[in-house]
């Protein structure tokens, strides 16, 4: 018996030196001509309104362009840019991408749980897949293969997306914030501020558009924000559950984990408690 509890004990301690801790980190931006909206962050003129949503994992970059117009309006694709502290990104991407797709007859399938995003919530919540393994039978396949358009027309009020780049792919780090913060210490406090002249991040969005297709009189969209706050948390502060009911009328709530500093001028990095002496 004591031998067993031995082993219990020593199984215990690896089993706990083996856990991965997940920590989050808060950015918060901000714009003196992006403004939140209806939890839309929006940027406009007398032509477009563009909408941005930052908030993921690294940030997200896409831009949702809305025709204000009574016109078609064509956006000039490879002369659209995202510009982070002045080094210049192309929205166009002259790459040829290839689809593919097949059909297999006689296959078994066996469920696998994977962190994917899920846009019913504000952050990744589980979902199942599916992995297949072929038994027997044949399979057909087919490929596509495609390149970005070089010019992108928005009939008059409607809008299309132009997927774009993460924002910032690592953490911020500095020596008077506390990387691995119990919940206790989780706060916009344990962070640091900054100003639009002394942020880390500053981006643009440069978009060029005109009303004829032969872009013999071009028009200039810009916006702008920057970061503003960063800050640590535990994953214990930063996600929460939340009880809520999908109809009024349901006898039971659900339970729902939420990020409540969630807004479409914030996104997050999520980062490994043991990758904090890699600065």
């Amino acid at each position: 018996m004591k031998n067993f509890l031995q082993l219990l004990s020593l199984v215990l301690v690896f089993s706990s030196c083996n856990q991965e801790f997940y920590y989050y980190q808060l950015v918060e931006l901000g714009s003196v001509d992006i403004v939140v909206d209806n939890n839309s962050a929006i940027s406009k003129n007398i032509d477009l309104q563009v909408e941005y949503d930052f908030w993921g994992d690294n940030g997200v970059s896409n831009l949702w362009i809305f025709n204000n117009s009574d016109n078609i309006i064509y956006i000039k694709h490879d002369e659209c840019h995202l510009i982070k502290n002045d080094v210049v990104s192309d929205y166009y991407d002259n790459n040829t991408h290839s689809t593919s797709s097949s059909i297999n007859e006689g296959v078994s399938y066996k469920r696998s749980n994977l962190y994917v995003n899920n846009s019913n919530t504000p952050i990744n919540a589980l979902a199942s897949v599916l992995s297949a393994t072929a038994s027997s039978g044949y399979t057909e396949s087919s490929s596509i293969s495609k390149k970005d358009k070089l010019v992108l027309m928005i009939p008059p009020k409607s809008k299309r997306v132009i997927p774009g780049y993460i924002l910032h792919g690592y953490r911020f780090w500095d020596c008077d914030i506390d990387p691995t913060p119990n919940r206790k210490k989780s706060r916009e406090g344990n962070g640091l501020n900054f100003s639009k002249e002394d942020s880390p991040l500053k981006f643009r969005f440069y978009i060029t558009y005109s009303f004829d297709e032969d872009f013999k009189s071009k028009n200039v969209f810009e916006s702008s924000a920057y970061v503003k706050s960063i800050s640590n948390w535990a994953k214990s502060a930063f996600l929460i559950e939340k009880s809520y009911k999908q109809c009024k009328d349901d006898t039971w709530p659900k339970n729902r984990t939420i990020a409540p500093n969630h807004s479409p001028m914030n996104f997050y990095i999520k980062y490994n408690g043991s990758s904090v002496t890699d600065h």
